[in-house]
């Protein structure tokens, strides 16, 4: 399945590609391999517009679906590799720029003004930070959630005062049914806020 049909399926069913782990396990190959595309091969392919397009287009999707948690609780770790890999290509283009290379895609990749039907290479600087900001927002959540449950079952006082201080920590409220509340409703909240920035 292609990136794209991914992306529009994860759109309209969730639960149906969540269930389909050989397209997330295929997909998530598919991240392990763009990111360890050497500065040389990436270089070659900014400089062919029809592969870049092809290529920054991939490298979009992927990222789309982490946002979205379609990669299941590594999500945040490949989201987090994508971008990265999405700063390396702009710093390479960077470079090339500067060694007076500047075919196919290379002058509007380093200047960040690379578009593709109204997207650009980050997706634009301001909505990357705020996704990273709502991706923390939702593993501290996943978090409180977790410790909330393991100081729930823990039969030993300063543990469970350990996971207590743990979620307080994190900004929440250490009365263990609260903490689940508020936690169960960021998670509702960020999720909500994924899809606008996904959908704008």
């Amino acid at each position: 399945m292609a990136t794209q049909e991914a992306m529009e399926q994860l759109g309209q069913d969730k639960q149906k590609f969540m269930a389909d782990t050989g397209t997330q396990t295929k997909l998530g190959a598919l991240a392990d391999t763009l990111t360890g595309y050497s500065d040389t091969a990436i270089q070659s392919i900014l400089l062919d517009r029809g592969k870049a397009n092809q290529f920054i287009d991939t490298i979009e999707a992927i990222k789309g679906i982490a946002a979205k948690g379609g990669f299941g609780e590594n999500s945040q770790a490949i989201f987090s590799k994508m971008s990265a890999f999405s700063d390396k290509i702009q710093n390479t283009a960077v470079k090339m720029v500067e060694a007076g290379q500047t075919g196919g895609v290379v002058e509007k990749v380093a200047e960040n003004r690379y578009a593709r039907g109204g997207d650009q290479i980050e997706k634009a600087g301001v909505m990357q930070a705020e996704v990273d900001a709502l991706m923390k927002k939702k593993a501290d959540a996943e978090e409180v959630l977790r410790l909330a449950t393991l100081a729930k079952e823990s039969e030993d006082v300063d543990q469970q005062k350990t996971f207590l201080g743990k979620i307080a920590d994190l900004g929440f409220n250490t009365d263990l049914e609260q903490a689940q509340i508020d936690a169960k409703r960021e998670l509702a909240t960020v999720s909500g806020q994924l899809n606008t920035l996904d959908n704008d």
